[in-house]
């Protein structure tokens, strides 16, 4: 069975991919009291890009992005020890005039041919660790929201709080917009996520991106109402909007992808 692609509902807004790479024998982890493992681990790198996306609606159309949201691991035959979780804290997101030196990117609207010139799938797969080429195609963030004052337009720095939730099993990471510009704009390319311990076969990894009601901010809307409408209305609309785009387009999930080894 061909292994499955990452599905972003909703692309121009939010891209995820979830990478997974076995570690050898002789470089894993573990307290210096244990003794080499016969299961193996696997590094998990994440690239998430952050954007903004129009959507139609009615007789006019709204632009959106993300002040924060959650990424949700669920693991069967697996666990994360809290201590092998590196993705945290204040980490600023790489945007086009000034892109992350973490590690190679990886474009999440482009994937490379195999040698018979076809696509290869996106996700999946864990590969070795030791055997991962290190050459990677930079990834470019085309769009430019046009009248929206948001971090890239000050500054070109976004920065992104993040923090873990403890949970060998189902951790998660929460995204936070930190500068106070409204909504998150970048990208994390190839960062290292976590190190999962396999406890058996098969190891499944799910990822999933979640956002609420109070992770999504409109900012830009057209055609929907007069420009002299009272601000309290205008909140009143936003709100109702909002609940809209959270129930047919950001639910149950924004972005999921899912690994297995074994």
């Amino acid at each position: 069975m061909p292994p499955p692609e990452p599905k972003n509902k909703c692309l121009d807004c939010l891209g995820m991919k979830l990478e997974g790479m076995l570690i050898p024998p002789n470089k894993q982890k573990r307290k210096f009291w244990q003794k080499p493992s016969k299961m193996p681990q696997i590094n998990l790198y994440l690239t998430i890009q952050f954007n903004q996306q129009w959507e139609e609606l009615l007789e006019g159309r709204v632009k959106f992005g993300l002040k924060g949201g959650v990424l949700r691991l669920h693991l069967q035959h697996g666990n994360i020890p809290y201590e092998f979780r590196e993705l945290g804290g204040y980490i600023q997101l790489a945007t086009v005039g000034n892109q992350q030196q973490q590690g190679p990117s990886c474009d999440l609207n482009h994937r490379p041919t195999d040698p018979n010139g076809n696509r290869e799938r996106g996700g999946g797969n864990v590969t070795p660790e030791a055997t991962q080429s290190q050459s990677h195609e930079t990834s470019q963030l085309e769009y430019q929201p046009e009248s929206c004052k948001t971090s890239h337009e000050t500054d070109q720095v976004s920065w992104c709080h993040i923090t873990n939730q403890v949970s060998a099993e189902n951790p998660a990471w929460i995204f936070e917009e930190q500068k106070g510009n409204g909504v998150l704009f970048g990208s994390l390319n190839r960062v290292k996520l976590a190190t999962v311990n396999v406890t058996a076969l098969p190891c499944r990894i799910q990822a999933i991106f979640e956002v609420s009601q109070r992770d999504i901010c409109l900012t830009e809307v057209e055609g929907l109402w007069s420009s002299n409408l009272t601000r309290n209305k205008t909140v009143v609309l936003n709100r109702l909007i909002v609940e809209h785009l959270l129930v047919t387009r950001l639910k149950p999930y924004l972005s999921l992808m899912e690994l297995q080894y074994g």
